[in-house]
Parts: structure tokens; sequence; C-alpha cells
């Protein structure tokens, strides 16, 4: 399907940006060898993603507030030293950039 075919392609560029949660402190060089030259992506890189997946389930950054009140962005930021107001902001930044980036027209 093309749809998923540009989603990979965005996936891809990430990597190879050194974008996806899977590469903190990894090499540049390192990153290349395992994406077989930023061709492909391990699963395990993608499971690293998941909490962005799902928030962008939400669609709409207004909702961050709610999810905030109803405890749902302390789950997905779990033992993270933010507060509500920067669990908020991290929310819309995600549905705002992350999620629009990555999934473009199917997202919007």
């Amino acid at each position: 399907d093309a749809n998923n075919v540009l989603v990979l392609e965005q996936f891809l560029d990430m990597a190879e940006e050194s974008q996806l949660l899977a590469q903190t402190g990894m090499s540049r060089d390192m990153s290349s060898q395992m994406t077989a030259n930023f061709t492909q992506i391990p699963i395990s890189w993608l499971e690293q993603e998941q909490t962005r997946f799902e928030l962008c389930i939400a669609t709409d950054p207004y909702l961050c507030g709610n999810l905030e009140q109803r405890g749902i962005l302390s789950h997905y930021f779990p033992g993270s030293k933010l507060n509500p107001n920067k669990r908020i902001r991290k929310c819309k930044d995600i549905l705002t950039n992350y999620c629009v980036d990555r999934f473009g027209q199917l997202y919007e």
C-alpha cells in the first residue's frame, strides 16, 4: 500500500537523522549497520516509539490537558520528573510535530 511506503520512508528518514529513541547515544555507523544502510528499521526500534505512536491516536493537541487530568499522560511518561504542565507541552509537541511529520496526510 502506497501510504505504508510513505510512512516507512518517514521513519527511514528519521533513522538517517538519528531521531529515533533507540538511537540515543548510538553512532551513525552503528545506526547505518543496524538499518542495512537506512533501508529497514529493526522492530525493537519501532517498539521504543510505541508511546509516541499511541499518543498520536488522540489526534488533537487540545486533548492533552484532558489526558493529563485523567492521569493518562503520567502513564506515557512514567518516572519522568515532568510536572503536569510539562507533560501537557510534551504531549502537544508529539501530536503537533511528531505525528504530523511521521504520518502526514494519513494523520491530518
